[in-house]
């Protein structure tokens, strides 16, 4: 069971991070990541 422990914590973790990441380039440059978005999912 510890093993399954340590799986989920890394991927929570690595999700975290991504998501963090994310925020910040939103949050730092949200005129490209918006036109990043549209041409992506047109």
């Amino acid at each position: 069971m510890a093993f399954a422990n340590q799986l989920i914590i890394c991927c929570g973790v690595k999700v975290l991070i991504i998501l963090l990441t994310i925020v910040t380039l939103i949050l730092l440059d949200p005129v490209y990541t918006t036109a990043y978005i549209n041409l992506n999912y047109q």
